[in-house]
């Protein structure tokens, strides 16, 4: 009976266990299943609520990653006319080496131009480009400048038709073998007013000995006799005028805060100077740049532009 009772227990032990039904799936509820489930409707809506929130954010990241979402990158301004083309994301070509006060100048083929830290941004740009052009910004200066200048012997030189940094600048003519002994200069302004005269003299210069006002359209004139004693003036107000102006402060400031960052650059002066027309003193900035560059070709150009800029 024992071996019987163990042997009973050994059936018992190795009855196969039963297998674990799986949950049935829950069906999605809804409002009216909400209120069979004892479920406040408010959390099913504020689950379905939550549920697209979801997915409209992840919509949004998907797309933040395309590559089509992305702002466009910046494309390179267009070369200069007559620059050669350089290949794609290659750097501009060098094209110049300009020796000036500060040092070596390089230029590329798209008007870029290193050796002038120290300037603006605009002004580098501009220089660079005038550089590369062969061509300095005109600016004809004040109005009327040069209409019959030359009579009786006499030619007036500088200024005309320009502007000038020194509030007392130097009055130049030219002299021929049959001009008056002795002439007078006078400065007027646009009314006619006389605000300088100088003695008579006999040579081909005069500076007033006070200062002139800036920013203001003048002239000048020679004043002198005939050999018969008739009273003349260079030119005549009837037939010309010989107009001139000093820079304003601001101008002058302006040219002259560029050209002390640039290290006394002589392409950065003639420039400005040309810009804001002052064009005697372009034209010295120029030769003296040349005698650093002899036979540079871009110099002579801008040399020869500075005489073409049409007067008034």
């Amino acid at each position: 009976m024992a071996r019987a009772g163990r042997a009973g227990d050994a059936e018992d032990e190795t009855q196969a266990v039963p297998a674990l039904k799986a949950p049935r799936p829950r069906r999605a509820v809804g409002v009216r299943g909400a209120a069979h489930a004892n479920l406040p409707p408010s959390w099913v809506l504020g689950g379905a609520g939550a549920a697209v929130l979801l997915l409209v954010v992840a919509i949004a990241v998907t797309a933040g990653d395309r590559d089509d979402a992305a702002p466009p990158a910046a494309t390179a301004a267009p070369p200069l006319p007559g620059s050669p083309a350089a290949p794609e994301g290659a750097p501009p070509e060098h094209v110049a080496t300009i020796v000036d006060r500060p040092g070596r100048l390089e230029l590329d083929a798209a008007g870029g131009l290193s050796g002038l830290p120290g300037v603006s941004v605009n002004v580098r740009r501009q220089v660079g480009e005038a550089l590369l052009a062969g061509r300095l910004p005109g600016d004809a200066g004040p109005a009327a400048g040069r209409a019959n200048v030359a009579s009786a012997g006499l030619e007036l030189l500088a200024p005309l038709g320009e502007r000038v940094s020194d509030e007392r600048p130097r009055f130049l003519w030219r002299r021929a073998a049959e001009a008056p002994a002795r002439v007078a200069v006078e400065v007027l302004d646009a009314s006619g007013v006389l605000l300088a005269e100088s003695p008579p003299l006999s040579g081909s210069e005069w500076r007033p000995p006070r200062a002139l006002p800036r920013g203001r359209p003048l002239s000048w004139r020679l004043r002198f006799r005939e050999p018969g004693g008739e009273a003349r003036t260079l030119p005549d107000w009837a037939t010309g005028t010989s107009a001139f102006s000093v820079l304003r402060e601001e101008e002058l400031a302006w040219r002259e805060r560029e050209v002390d960052a640039s290290h006394g650059s002589l392409l950065v002066e003639a420039v400005l100077s040309a810009q804001l027309g002052a064009r005697s003193e372009a034209r010295a900035a120029l030769a003296e740049l040349a005698r650093l560059n002899p036979g540079e070709p871009r110099i002579a150009r801008l040399r020869a532009s500075i005489e073409a800029i049409p007067e008034p």
